[in-house]
């Protein structure tokens, strides 16, 4: 193991997109405090807070003067244009970065970076973990689910920028994040194209705390209606998936009405529902810590998880659908006006 002195290691930054995030944001600064490696600047862009963020923030770098710290404005921007806003701003090499709902663990930045600051330029990107947190009933049994669920399936697609570390000149020859994606799934796209031009390592132990903010079934259908736009949108995570869950709650519902007519139609249909909704419970029996009645409660949160992701989904089709138009009307106006 390499040991870092302030002579062999290259600098680091710590990038963070905020957005009216004054009730939690005490918690993250004070994280950042208590880090074991300290980042030689801290950049932050803010799209736009009304909740007093920024005051907050002002007050913070004022009271620690030790910490180069910037703070970039830029309202009405999405979460992909803050994130290369502040990454313009930064003279450091090594880029770690992290959201406003978040707590960095005390070794996380020292972790998460120092397989960059190795040297193997091979290496381009580290992901560490997220441990989602949740404060309502609901809340918890959402975060035991989640940490299944990023277990099963450690991929681009499950991954995000809450803790991750990269290179800036990779940043720069992918073209950064994408700012014209409507909604979520920046990290996703963004992912995919650093995996084409160097290798990732994940660190379990490199941890960010996420308080979710999913704390009741309501908040978790648009959680997740406005994450799974994207995947629309790009036609990521394979479509035929989505086909999939849709075919099997199209012929749930199909099977339910069916069953005011005939009866016993309402059995498979209910086998097929607790089937679909059960399929995480393998993977949940994995989660350290669970909350006593995650099984039982499963059923309503898988539910209301596919339907929030079936409707991104179709969102994000249907606005893929009328980029093309658009596309293809202005190439149709342009060969109008070459005539």
């Amino acid at each position: 193991m390499i040991e870092l002195t302030e002579t062999n290691r290259q600098k680091i930054a710590l990038v963070i997109t905020l957005l009216n995030e004054a009730e939690g944001l005490q918690p993250l600064l004070d994280s950042i405090e208590a880090q074991s490696l300290e980042p030689d600047e801290i950049v932050i862009c803010d799209g736009g807070s009304t909740d007093g963020t920024l005051e907050i923030l002002k007050s913070w770098r004022q009271r620690r003067p030790k910490y180069q710290v910037t703070i970039v404005k830029r309202p009405g921007s999405n979460i992909a244009a803050g994130r290369n806003t502040a990454i313009r701003q930064c003279q450091s090499q090594i880029i770690c970065v992290t959201d406003g709902s978040c707590v960095l663990d005390r070794k996380w930045l020292e972790i998460i970076s120092r397989p960059l600051i190795a040297g193997d330029e091979t290496l381009g990107v580290v992901y560490g973990r997220t441990v989602a947190i949740g404060r309502s009933t609901t809340g918890r049994q959402f975060s035991a689910f989640y940490e299944a669920k990023t277990r099963l399936h450690r991929n681009e697609n499950e991954l995000s920028s809450r803790s991750v570390a990269f290179r800036r000149s990779l940043w720069e020859s992918t073209g950064g994040y994408p700012e014209w994606l409507t909604l979520a799934g920046e990290d996703t796209f963004f992912f995919r194209q650093l995996s084409k031009q160097a290798g990732s390592v994940f660190l379990d132990e490199a941890i960010v705390y996420w308080h979710h903010g999913a704390e009741s079934l309501r908040k978790i259908f648009r959680q997740q209606a406005r994450n799974s736009t994207a995947s629309g949108e790009l036609n990521l995570w394979l479509p035929w998936r989505y086909q999939v869950l849709f075919g099997i709650y199209a012929s749930v519902a199909a099977g339910l009405m069916a069953s005011v007519w005939k009866r016993q139609v309402a059995v498979p249909a209910a086998i097929l529902l607790l089937a679909a909704t059960m399929r995480q419970a393998p993977s949940l029996f994995r989660v350290k810590n669970k909350p006593a009645f995650v099984f039982i409660w499963l059923p309503p949160i898988a539910l209301v998880r596919d339907l929030g992701m079936i409707k991104g989904y179709l969102t994000g089709q249907k606005i893929r659908m009328m980029g093309r138009k658009t596309d293809s009307r202005r190439r149709g106006e342009m060969r109008e006006s070459d005539s």
